[in-house]
């Protein structure tokens, strides 16, 4: 082969690599309903207090005071955070094919989850230190005791699965 057919095949790879890698889009959620004190950390960065409209990306922790309470929008989904909540927003993703991509990390407090209707394939889901509840259209509620670590998952409607958080796979 020539060096320019090499060159050209590479190119080519390269692109069609980078096209695969990036088409899953992150995706922005939106805070409000913002009462009492709040607190929002980007990833790497440190807490500052929230706002309503207020943009919240992939990979931040959302922190509520005893007086605290907001609610986190985003593609028809709400989670509405308790006072006493600390929640990652570990992934808010969807992909070229509308498939959507869901998970936050729940560390205590509470949680209460509103799911839109979700596309084929799509996944939203809620973890904390003991279980890892998910849904496929629905409402729940999910709460962590930061002194235990003991979970509960209420179902408001719709269906809920849950599966303790040290299983791997089903």
């Amino acid at each position: 082969m020539t060096k320019r057919t090499i060159c050209t095949l590479m190119i080519a790879l390269s692109l069609l690599v980078s096209g695969t890698l990036a088409s899953a889009a992150a995706v922005k959620a939106t805070l409000s309903e913002v009462k009492g004190s709040v607190f929002v950390q980007a990833a790497g960065g440190a807490f500052e207090p929230a706002k309503n409209g207020m943009a919240v990306a992939e990979g931040s922790t959302l922190k509520t005071g005893p007086d605290g309470s907001a609610i986190l929008k985003w593609d028809g989904n709400t989670a509405k955070l308790a006072p006493l909540t600390m929640v990652k927003v570990d992934t808010l993703k969807v992909d070229a094919k509308g498939k959507a991509e869901s998970k936050l990390d729940l560390a205590q407090g509470n949680v209460v989850s509103r799911v839109g209707k979700l596309g084929k394939d799509s996944t939203f889901s809620v973890k904390t230190p003991a279980a890892i509840a998910g849904v496929r259209g629905t409402a729940f509620d999910t709460g962590v005791n930061p002194e235990t670590n003991q979970t509960t998952v209420a179902v408001v409607e719709g269906d809920v699965w849950w599966r303790p958080a040290e299983w791997k796979s089903w």
